[in-house]
């Protein structure tokens, strides 16, 4: 038996998706995303989101003290940086970062979009009052795997120096198993349709990210259509590939149903 679920929220908080934690588990489990109908999906990066925000008293705009934009764009720059670093999470040093060299032993390498942090501003605001200077946003991380959260969420506590800050949740990235039979049931149905498979891991997120590691079901992500082009004013789909995206489910759903 198939059960399909509309998920709400799945771009914002994932409130469908958590609303299903609870249930039980399924044999197998299809996130319907963009992949290119001969595609599969098998990882998605994590995410974290803070929002923060800073209150001072109002300062001379001539004077020497920083304003309160100032204090929350140092706060990003700093962020960034860090982000943007040469390094690896290190979970067996309890939180520590590590260098990624390369197989020579000595230089660096830059870490591939699944493998490095990224930092993002999603919203930015900054005003006074004639009294109070204040400054607000929202940022947005994309988590490697094995990435230490807690670790991370106390060193930018201690960057923030006194802006409040509050964590809206924090999802980790995800890497499904190759050899499953959800997995081989979709190569064959993108072969059948006359593809050439290939796998993907994507530097966004999906429900994936939530469901996945609470089921401990095979799982992967599949669906016709452009990833980047999704959430944007030219999001569409070319109809033949919608089309070969529908024999391609077809082919696999019965499969799986044998």
């Amino acid at each position: 038996r198939f059960t399909i679920i509309g998920a709400v929220e799945e771009e914002g908080s994932s409130r469908g998706a958590r609303h299903l934690v609870n249930r039980k588990a399924p044999d197998q489990l299809v996130i319907l995303e963009p992949s290119g109908w001969d595609a599969v999906t098998l990882g998605y990066k994590g995410s974290l989101k803070v929002r923060y925000r800073l209150s001072k008293p109002m300062g001379h705009g001539a004077g020497p003290n920083e304003s309160a934009a100032d204090q929350a764009i140092a706060f990003v720059r700093r962020v960034q940086d860090y982000a943007g670093a040469p390094t690896l999470p290190s979970p067996a040093s309890g939180g520590g970062k590590e260098t990624a060299s390369t197989a020579s032993g000595g230089g660096k390498k830059s870490l591939d979009a699944f493998e490095r942090l990224d930092a993002r501003i999603l919203r930015f605001h900054a005003d006074h009052d004639g009294f109070k200077d204040t400054a607000a946003m929202t940022v947005g991380f994309r988590l490697p795997p094995n990435f230490d959260v807690p670790s991370f969420q106390e060193e930018l506590g201690k960057w923030a120096e006194g802006a409040e800050l509050r964590f809206e949740y924090a999802d980790a990235a995800v890497r499904a198993e190759k050899n499953t039979q959800v997995v081989r049931a979709f190569l064959k149905g993108i072969r059948d349709t006359g593809g050439m498979p290939r796998f993907k891991m994507k530097t966004g997120t999906s429900d994936m990210n939530i469901l996945a590691p609470v089921w401990g079901c095979p799982t992967l992500a599949y669906g016709p259509g452009d990833s980047k082009l999704d959430h944007t004013p030219d999001e569409a789909m070319d109809l033949e590939d919608f089309a070969r995206g529908v024999d391609v489910l077809t082919s696999a759903l019965g499969q799986l149903a044998r």
